[in-house]
Parts: structure tokens; C-alpha cells; sequence
């Protein structure tokens, strides 16, 4: 309880701007977990594709990206359009997540000016004679700049991570697409 107090005193520090950095990564990280968990659901073998696709129909329990591919294939739709659907499908939300990603400094940056301004406004109005005052804007600064870039930094490899699965699953989707496509 004393640790989370400390972590909420330290955030609550950097003002305003660490609300905006708050949620920004909390949007960034369950865009992250929502694209991971479509990634990893369970799918079908080419093999099991294939002898479903003979059968004419799929009865299996999977929802995967081969076997959405295999429904579409199924109820008619070209292989090419449902491939360019699943494609979409699986880069969705990416531009979202990296956007969010590069976002973070960028918040951290707004609160190091916003910390430094009170800084120098403290020093006008108090001279340096008040390290208090300057102290505040100062550990303001920092705070929010430590902020942007706790979240920025995860999030880039999250980005990129995520960037090579797609990758990978339309890889395996057009190896899919082939095999089926060899039954007609």
C-alpha cells in the first residue's frame, strides 16, 4: 500500500501533463494486448484446411486468421478479396499503437517546458533565493520527461513486435491461401 501511495504521490508530482502520459499509455497498452490476443488465438493446420475445404465445410472450433480465411473461402467469398480483408484486419490499429508510442515523449516534452516555465517564473517572482519554488518546476520537468519516456520506449518495441508477427501471419496466410488454392 506504502509502495502505491509513493507511486501515485510521484506521478501526481508531474501535474496534468503525466494524466495525459497516464492515458496515453494505458490506450497504447491495451490496443497492444486486444492485437496480441488476436495474434495468438488458436488456428488450424494447413492440413485440417485443406480436408475441410474438400468436405466443403468447416466444422471446426478455431478462430484464427486461416480459419476466418477458410469461413470466407467457404461461403463463396474470392480468396484474394478475403485475403485482403484479413490482411486489413491484422494491420488494424497498428498507426493507432504507434502513434500512441511516439505520442509519449512527445507529452513528456510538453510537461518538461510546462515544469521549466514555472521554473523561471519562480525565479522572477522569488529570485533564486527560493530553492523551494524552483525545485517544484525542476522535479516537475523531469517527472513528466521520465514519464514520456517509460511509456515511449516499451511501446516502440511493442510496435515493432507486433509489426513482425503481421508479418508473419500473412506470411502464413498466403502459404494457406496457396494450399487451397491448389484444390480447385
Amino acid at each position: 500500500m506504502e509502495v502505491a501511495l509513493r507511486i501515485f504521490s510521484h506521478i501526481a508530482t508531474g501535474g496534468f501533463v503525466m494524466l495525459l502520459i497516464a492515458l496515453d499509455s494505458f490506450l497504447l497498452w491495451y490496443l497492444v494486448f486486444k492485437k496480441l490476443l488476436f495474434l495468438w488465438r488458436k488456428d488450424i493446420t494447413v492440413r485440417d484446411g485443406v480436408m475441410w475445404a474438400r468436405r466443403g465445410k468447416f466444422s471446426g472450433s478455431e478462430c484464427g486468421i486461416k480459419a476466418l480465411f477458410l469461413k470466407g473461402f467457404l461461403e463463396g467469398k474470392p480468396a484474394m478479396e478475403a485475403y485482403k480483408g484479413l490482411s486489413r484486419m491484422l494491420r488494424e490499429d497498428l498507426f493507432v499503437i504507434e502513434v500512441l508510442s511516439v505520442c509519449a515523449p512527445l507529452l513528456g516534452l510538453l510537461g518538461t517546458v510546462i515544469g521549466m516555465v514555472k521554473v523561471f517564473n519562480a525565479i522572477m517572482m522569488f529570485g533564486v533565493g527560493n530553492l523551494r519554488a524552483i525545485a517544484s518546476g525542476i522535479s516537475e520537468a523531469l517527472i513528466t520527461t521520465q514519464g514520456g519516456l517509460v511509456v515511449a520506449i516499451p511501446g516502440v518495441y511493442a510496435v515493432n513486435f507486433l509489426k513482425k508477427k503481421v508479418q508473419e501471419k500473412e506470411n502464413e496466410l498466403r502459404g494457406f491461401m496457396l494450399a487451397l488454392g491448389r484444390l480447385e
